[in-house]
């Protein structure tokens, strides 16, 4: 599973007491995950917000490996995460 993205779900977003997704990716420690891509999506699966963003941007990071394996297969998937925001803004309304 080299090479795998993680896409971790922040579920509960919709609640005013849900965790921070910055903070859930540092108890995480998901800056330290090397050699694969990695994000922490903030959702709600009552609202299903964020959840298509977060499947896609999985879809996306599986079409990208893919390609990396076909154009150049002694080459590494480098590491690097995000943490999306966008149901973080929304709950700030």
């Amino acid at each position: 599973m080299k090479g795998v993205p993680v896409l971790v779900l922040a579920n509960k977003q919709d609640l005013a007491v849900a965790m921070d997704p910055d903070d859930l990716a540092d108890g995480l420690a998901l800056a330290g995950v090397l050699g694969r891509a990695w994000s922490v999506m903030p959702c709600s699966a009552k609202t299903g917000q964020g959840m298509r963003e977060g499947l896609a941007w999985l879809a996306d990071q599986t079409v990208a490996r893919r390609r990396c394996q076909v154009d150049a297969p002694a080459t590494g998937v480098g590491g690097g995460g995000v943490v999306a925001g966008a149901v973080r803004a929304a709950k700030a309304k």
